[in-house]
């Protein structure tokens, strides 16, 4: 691809949050319009932090991983999560094992002791749908860069911690977690430090014991990570 010079929002910048779902991230032809956004934003003097969700339908296929469909549908599953990762990938001229081979065999090994198990408990269902977020992000960051964004990709695990309630059951704590909306000045600072886009995902946390978590997936809660952030952040 032509090289072009990358897009860096000042150091002084405010910042917006910019939400985008499964179904805007997942078509190659999506990307152009997601950066002119971002350069957009920058040109008005703001700081874009760009969150979204899986590619589409991916958090559904995990979902039916995780509630123990037979090896067919597993494989099945898997191949087409993939499938979908690197077709993207390769619209942009980058190679997607390079990029998600790590996070790929460590979701084909959560799996397989999900298997080896039997049944899942709420840690093991909340970190396998996680990875839907995770491959996402960590291949759009690539995409963002080669369309000349500089963009730096934040893991909201390290920013986001989810709030433990005794009266709900251990599942609903993982799998439909809340965070709390305080300002948090290290996150505050951390972010300051950063002088080029941020990008992270929506819906995936951690918990006190540092274990994955993930927030409901309502319709109104596709806006929680992004919501959390800015409130944390001070905004």
């Amino acid at each position: 691809m032509a090289e072009m010079t990358a897009s860096r929002p000042s150091v002084d910048a405010q910042w917006v949050v910019l939400k985008f779902g499964g179904t805007s991230v997942s078509f190659a032809n999506n990307w152009q319009a997601i950066a002119d956004q971002i350069r957009r934003c920058i040109d008005a003097g703001e700081k874009p932090l760009v969150v979204h969700s899986a590619l589409a339908d991916v958090s559904n296929k995990l979902e039916g991983i995780v509630d123990g469909g037979s090896h067919t549908e597993t494989s099945g599953f898997l191949d087409d999560i993939w499938q979908q990762h690197q077709q993207l990938a390769e619209a942009y001229e980058l190679d997607a094992n390079d990029l998600l081979g790590d996070l790929l065999n460590e979701l084909q090994q959560d799996i397989a002791q999900l298997t080896s198990a039997g049944k899942g408990d709420p840690a093991s269902h909340a970190r396998i749908v996680a990875y839907g977020e995770l491959l996402a992000s960590r291949l759009s960051v690539a995409i963002l860069k080669s369309l000349g964004v500089e963009v730096e990709w934040l893991d909201a695990r390290t920013v986001l911690v989810s709030e433990s309630n005794s009266l709900r059951s251990d599942l609903q704590n993982y799998v439909s977690a809340t965070c709390t909306h305080e300002p948090d000045r290290t996150l505050s600072q951390r972010l300051a430090d950063l002088d080029s886009t941020v990008l992270t995902q929506g819906f995936i946390a951690r918990n006190s014991a540092l274990r994955w978590v993930y927030t409901t997936r309502r319709m109104n809660a596709s806006v929680s990570s992004p919501t959390k952030c800015g409130a944390q952040r001070g905004w």
